[in-house]
């Protein structure tokens, strides 16, 4: 079955809510912490900001693992869209210990458990889901 010149359009014009929003937290990241926390500023700003910055490159990885979790809810498959949930939350509190502050490790961290997610949770293209 070939996709039309239409069909790519829409599927793509999904994302654009989800361009948006990076773009947007990319650009006004500063002074979204300073919204949300009032009280930062210098170096504590400058390290929200860029925590904040790394954490919404995530939402790739969070919308596609959506998409994946309601297809495979809605073949009957509860367990594969939950694990990988439980494997994220594990390395995220394992990264969280080990990081004692430093924004890179947790953002690594962060990072490598939304792709194991998504790895773990894209259906596989053999199996009958019937």
């Amino acid at each position: 079955m070939k996709l039309s010149e239409s069909t790519y359009d829409k599927k793509s014009a999904g994302l654009i809510p989800a361009k948006t929003q990076l773009l947007f937290a990319f650009l006004f990241a500063p002074f979204i912490v300073k919204l949300f926390a009032a009280g930062y500023s210098g170096e504590k700003l400058k390290i929200a900001s860029l925590f904040m910055r790394a954490v919404i490159l995530t939402i790739y990885p969070n919308v596609y693992a959506a998409i994946f979790s309601a297809y495979l809810q809605i073949k009957g498959d509860f367990l594969t869209p939950a694990l990988p949930l439980v494997i994220m939350n594990i390395l995220l509190g394992l990264t969280i210990m080990v990081s004692k502050g430093n924004v890179v490790i947790m953002a690594v961290g962060i990072h490598s458990g939304n792709g194991i997610q998504l790895s773990l949770q894209n259906p596989l293209p053999g199996k009958n889901y019937n």
